[in-house]
């Protein structure tokens, strides 16, 4: 169980901006004891709400973890665990893209978090917002995921969300439906960037099949996309059919399969 602090009990590190987007700032802060967190700071406090709460339901070791939330004069306080590393968008333009091995670690430890978030209990969760700046690599390669900004409850869309380049095209409508489908497109995305597009044709392969513009033709779910990263270390041969099928887009052949899934 992660170690609980309150906000009134922390001080300001000198002026130390460590993220900045559309509606938020966050600083780094430190406790008596001089342990760190990340403060998320907003005036919109209708967006930064939902995000405390989305996250206060949810628990992993592979995202930053919730802490406290507070509000005073206007401004909302989100505190959260401070994740040490390099998010992967800055790794990408100082070192270039990833060895596949490392591409296929990362889709593997993402989807396994995304899994868990929109399968949650208490309320099935869609990111909404994957993409290399908010993956932040470790020591030891141990990547976490970041910024539950965007996320919402899994269903009809009610506002556009996510980023250019990253975000599955309904997430850009209003009215249509989000489901593991759209999570499955932006970690799709994500990994074609830090492979700077090349890999193994098998890698290739599974990343169009989680790129495709209609939901219904993409990967369905992260417990799929899971199962074909790991194929992708072993020959095509060594794929069943049902793997096979997922490949080609044979829907009919998996319809009944993905719903007994």
């Amino acid at each position: 169980m992660r170690k609980k602090t309150e906000l009134y009990h922390l001080q300001w590190i000198q002026a130390k901006e460590i993220g900045s987007g559309a509606f938020a700032r966050v600083y780094l802060v430190e406790d008596e004891k001089g342990e760190s967190y990340a403060c998320k700071v907003s005036t919109r406090l209708n967006i930064l709400r939902r995000e405390a709460g989305l996250m206060k339901k949810v628990e992993s070791e592979g995202i930053a973890g919730f802490i406290d939330y507070r509000e005073s004069d206007g401004m909302g306080y989100l505190l959260m665990e401070y994740v040490k590393g390099e998010n992967l968008e800055e790794h990408l333009r100082k070192n270039g893209p990833l060895p596949e091995r490392l591409v296929i670690m990362v889709g593997i430890a993402v989807a396994e978090v995304l899994d868990l978030i929109h399968k949650n209990e208490v309320c099935p969760i869609v990111f909404r917002d994957v993409k290399p700046g908010n993956l932040i690599l470790e020591k030891g390669e141990n990547v976490r995921l970041v910024d539950f900004g965007c996320a919402c409850p899994m269903g009809v869309n009610l506002e556009v969300a996510g980023s250019v380049g990253y975000a599955a095209p309904e997430q850009m409508k209003t009215g249509t439906m989000l489901s593991p489908a759209s999570d499955v497109y932006a970690l799709g995305k994500t990994l074609q960037t830090l492979s700077g597009g090349k890999g193994s044709r098998m890698l290739r392969k599974v990343l169009e099949r989680c790129t495709a513009d209609e939901a219904d033709e993409r990967i369905p779910n992260m417990r799929w996309l899971i199962r074909l990263l790991h194929c992708c270390e072993k020959p095509y041969a060594g794929l069943t059919n049902m793997e096979k099928a997922v490949l080609r887009a044979d829907f009919r052949v998996l319809k009944n399969i993905y719903e007994k899934d």
